[in-house]
């Protein structure tokens, strides 16, 4: 009896003993598996944020980089020197251009007291000129010679965006405004939607990005009262007060609650000063890895069962493992950068869909290769580049970070393109496992500079077409620039002043040590007592002689030194016609009908004398059509009260321009540019006016000329490459909110080498010039239509559909068999046409639209030539 108690307790221990293994092993297990799931979820999310700290910082470096470079741009300091509305236009059209080649949202200059004079959205409806972001700590910073970089909501178009400042500063760094870049963070916030919990936040937990929108500018954790109103005053995020969402401030690696949700918590501080990126996962992970630890215990009792518990954690890690590497994948291939890992030996980890555009290869025909040797080998010009001068392998072999501007990387047929790109070692456990490297193709924005310095070369060749002498000088008062009408005015070639002193040259001895003494006031600071100034001064001629000159002097700063632009008109004519009249009457008349301005005279509002040259200015033959008539005859409509107010504030003795501009109108009714210099005179006994007025229209020409040469092909009229691509980008930002539909047509001339081989160029230019005044008669005028180069065109048809598209080009079709026909020609004109639709509920880039348009049009000419 004793023994059978003595066993059964004995047997009861056994089961007690066994079950508090288990219950241990299980409790045991269940806490191991929930620090591997946690360990898991850290390191995957530690991957994540990494990559989006690299996107991040790319995008902060090349803003950064930019408006430091393009605040000593020479288009930029005039406008805020001179504040004149032909430098505040030329600093808008850089800032659209510089802008564009950032992939900007908006860049504007301010002044130093903070007010926006100049901005590259000056033409929208929410345009920022006129603002005042002088509490802006980016202003501020910038103002006391620091860039800045500042993450912040707009004040005006209440967005968020990254900001980035610098000084605009003269020659001597003194500060003449700030230059502001602003990138929205769209692609950003896109890629964090891919998580269920990601956010950027500031030191106070106020979510910035995120992949919840309605979260945005809510603060994970309750902010100080005192901090809050002065974040609220500062308007850095606007004036709302910000909801908390959860209970107290979180930390890396932490378990919290989130709407009702337990999550693991990652967070990670990125460059700038206390900002951090948090990535929060649920916990589901670790419930189940737990579950795991207590099964494998309970089911150490059925031994049959441990394969089968052992095969369900096998499949589970694989499927977590699986959607792991989905996510990362998904946002790998989602950036629009090219991105691809490799090892610390330089072999290729991984590679996303962009960079494989950009090369040419497949997937399985990098990875595993090394990295320099396929895409990195050679330098630009085809010579060898060894792997021990690399900076980019020595990056991930030495786990450094590092940034390129510019290097070349190869593709798989051969050809090579330059790229920006900058690597960022992986860490895992204290330890480099290699690197993410990230790049961009900077093939078009090399393209833009070039274009830059080509519309400058057409900017120099149409001064030298001025009438009037364009010099300049440098500040040791050395000759840099003299043009066409210089030599004719002066007497002196080209080669004979440039490099010369100019005031030995040109300057009468009379006025040489003032003139000189000037200088170094100038050289320091780019002032001096003629600058901005016209003036009636005396010049010198190479043979020795004196004669009267109007002068018009400004400064400009270029390549960190002072030069002056001085524009000199020979006023000969117009002196000796004064002293002339002064003298004689008959003296007086035969100066004025030799004059090469018109001449009036006018007696309240009637003309009582014109010469010769007035009536050529205005087409008309006769005297009598003009004597004894009101001043407004030729005046056009649109500025007769002004010309009216101004007899009669001269009547009145009241202050007159003595020199201004108005539109005058010739017999026939074409419309003339007129500047008019007005002065009292005594005539016959009366008080009278006399006035001498010059034909400026050909000057506005070229000025509009000057306007229009960086947009528009000089052979056909049209848009150039340029111009057509940034009105279709701003076409394609009015779609996406008109959801209105457009077609893109890529057309190329066939047979156009043929026709300038057997025909001469002079005849292939005139095919091109007929062609593009076929595709204006064909589509309409608010399409957008554009010489892309060679005998390549481009259309965009704006709110446009596949139907319409059919039509335009049976259309076209139809003008080109027509114009074929024609009795004299000896070819026909044909043109292959590819057609791409861009649909604003599916949107896509500018340059994808344009390749599937080239495509199908390239596909259409080879049909043509089977």
């Amino acid at each position: 009896m004793k023994k059978t108690i003595s066993l059964k307790n004995s047997w009861l221990i056994w089961i007690v003993g066994l079950i508090a293994v288990s219950v241990a092993t299980g409790w045991f297990l269940s806490q191991y598996m929930r620090n591997i799931a946690k360990k898991e979820i850290i390191e995957e999310n530690n991957v994540s944020i990494n990559i989006l700290s690299t996107l991040l910082k790319t995008e902060f470096r090349k803003i950064e980089g930019a408006v430091k470079t393009f605040a000593g741009s020479p288009w930029i300091a005039p406008a805020l020197t001179t504040k004149a509305r032909g430098d505040i236009e030329r600093a808008d059209s850089a800032l659209v251009r510089y802008n564009a080649s950032v992939d900007a949202t908006v860049s504007y200059l301010m002044d130093s007291a903070g007010i926006i004079i100049a901005s590259s959205n000056r033409n929208d409806q929410d345009d920022f000129v006129g603002h005042s972001c002088a509490f802006r700590p980016y202003f501020k910073e910038a103002v006391r010679g620091n860039a800045f970089s500042y993450l912040a909501t707009g004040i005006i178009s209440q967005k968020n965006g990254f900001y980035a400042s610098a000084p605009v500063m003269d020659g001597h760094k003194n500060i003449l405004g700030v230059l502001v870049m602003k990138k929205e963070l769209h692609d950003i916030e896109a890629y964090m939607r891919k998580y269920h919990y990601c956010f950027l936040i500031d030191p106070n937990g106020i979510v910035f990005l995120s992949s919840k929108p309605d979260m945005v500018l809510k603060s994970l954790w309750q902010v100080k009262r005192e901090i809050e109103k002065k974040l609220l005053a500062s308007r850095q995020f606007g004036e709302r007060p910000f909801n908390a969402v959860m209970g107290r401030e979180i930390a890396d690696g932490m378990y919290a609650t989130i709407a009702g949700k337990g999550v693991v918590v990652s967070r990670k501080q990125i460059d700038i000063e206390g900002w951090s990126i948090v990535l929060m996962e649920p916990k589901d992970r670790i419930n189940i890895y737990r579950l795991a630890g207590f099964l494998i215990a309970g089911f150490i009792f059925v031994l049959v069962a441990i394969p089968l518990i052992i095969n369900y954690k096998t499949n589970r890690l694989m499927e977590i493992v699986r959607q792991s590497e989905e996510s990362k994948s998904l946002l790998l291939h989602a950036s629009g950068e090219g991105m691809f890992g490799v090892d610390t030996t330089g072999q290729l980890t991984f590679i996303n869909s962009t960079a494989l555009l950009m090369l040419g290869f497949t997937e399985g025909e990098m990875v595993g290769q090394q990295a320099h040797g396929l895409i990195h080998h050679s330098n630009k010009d085809g010579s060898n580049y060894p792997a021990e001068d690399c900076s980019l392998c020595a990056s991930y072999a030495n786990a450094t970070e590092i940034y390129s501007k510019e290097e070349i990387f190869w593709r798989k047929d051969g050809s090579s393109f330059p790229v920006e790109y900058s690597s960022m070692p992986i860490i895992r456990d204290g330890q480099a496992i290699g690197a993410v490297v990230t790049f961009n193709d900077i093939t078009n924005r090399k393209q833009a500079e070039q274009t830059l310095r080509d519309s400058e070369e057409k900017f120099r060749k149409i001064t030298t077409s001025a009438w009037d002498a364009i010099i300049m000088m440098n500040d040791d008062g050395i000759i840099t620039y003299w043009n066409e009408a210089a030599e004719k005015i002066f007497g002196y070639t080209h080669d004979e002043t440039v490099g010369k002193e100019l005031h030995t040259l040109i300057a009468p001895q009379k006025y040489y040590q003032s003139s000189t003494k000037g200088l170094d006031h100038f050289k320091k600071t780019g002032q001096g007592n003629l600058i901005g100034k016209t003036l009636e001064l005396s010049g010198l001629r190479k043979d020795g002689t004196e004669f009267p000159i109007e002068l018009s002097l400004s400064s400009v700063y270029i390549q960190g030194k002072w030069s002056a632009i001085g524009i000199i008109r020979d006023i000969t004519d117009r002196k000796e016609a004064d002293v002339l009249f002064r003298e004689s009457a008959e003296r007086f008349r035969v100066a004025i009908e030799q004059a090469n301005d018109g001449v009036t005279i006018t007696e309240g509002d009637r003309e009582v004398y014109v010469n010769q040259k007035f009536l050529d200015i205005f087409g008309y033959e006769r005297r009598e059509d003009i004597v004894g008539k009101p001043v407004t005859m030729i005046v056009h409509p649109d500025d007769r009260e002004m010309i009216l107010e101004n007899i009669r504030k001269r009547r009145a003795g009241d202050p007159v321009p003595s020199k201004y501009e108005f539109k005058g109108i010739r017999k026939n009714g074409a419309v003339l540019f007129i500047e008019v210099s007005v002065a009292k005179i005594n005539y016959r006994g009366k008080t009278a006016s006399l006035a001498y007025l010059r034909d400026m229209t050909e000057r506005r020409h070229m000025e509009e000329q000057l306007r229009d040469i960086s947009l528009t092909d000089e052979l056909t009229g049209l848009y150039n490459r340029r111009g057509f691509i940034i009105l279709a980008q701003q076409q394609i930002k009015i779609t996406e909110r008109t959801k209105k539909g457009m077609l893109l047509f890529f057309a190329d001339l066939d047979k156009f080498k043929q026709i300038n081989d057997t025909l001469g160029h002079q005849e292939g230019d005139r095919v091109l010039i007929e062609v593009a005044t076929i595709l204006k008669e064909v589509f309409r005028k608010s399409d957008i239509i554009g010489r892309m180069g060679g005998d390549e065109f481009a259309i965009l048809a704006i709110d446009a559909t596949a139907e319409t598209g059919d039509a335009l080009l049976k259309r076209l079709y139809n003008y080109l068999d027509n114009c074929s026909r024609l009795e004299g020609r000896n070819y026909a004109l044909s043109l292959s046409m590819g057609m791409a639709q861009y649909d604003p509920e599916n949107p896509c880039s500018l340059d994808k639209l344009m390749a599937q348009a080239d495509t199908l049009m390239y596909e259409e000419k080879s049909k043509k030539q089977q």
